[in-house]
């Protein structure tokens, strides 16, 4: 870390991470086959990601913890929380769930990124 002085004396610090950042944030989203919305609650939506990872990991995979920090109902979209050693176990057990209550669905990944703040704009949707 360096501090360096700018323009009329003010003071800032550059700051140089190594390494990774302790969290890895993911945006996804649970679509179902018929492309129809359908009544997923939060807690419903937690506990199929766990048993995603439970049947990839089996018990071990109870023990990678995953947090949804944000879940819209109307379009089944969540930002999650995971550590960043486990965003690919999580990443990979979530590609392959197939059916949610007897239905055909998926779950796309939508955005990654170790920072937040990223997650908050998607340049695939600004209009130039």
């Amino acid at each position: 870390m360096t501090e360096a002085t700018g323009e009329k004396g003010a003071q800032y610090q550059q700051v140089v991470s190594k390494g990774p950042l302790p969290y890895q944030y993911i945006k996804v989203k649970l679509e179902f086959e018929d492309g129809q919305p359908r009544d997923v609650g939060e807690s419903q939506f937690k506990a199929l990601i766990s048993s995603m990872v439970r049947e990839v990991y089996g018990e071990v995979g109870c023990s990678l913890t995953s947090d949804v920090l944000k879940y819209s109902p109307k379009d089944c979209s969540a930002i999650l929380r995971v550590t960043h050693s486990n965003a690919v176990k999580v990443w990979s057990s979530l590609t392959l769930c197939s059916s949610f209550e007897g239905e055909p669905c998926a779950f796309r990944v939508l955005q990654t990124s170790p920072h937040l703040m990223a997650l908050a704009v998607n340049s695939r949707d600004l209009d130039f």
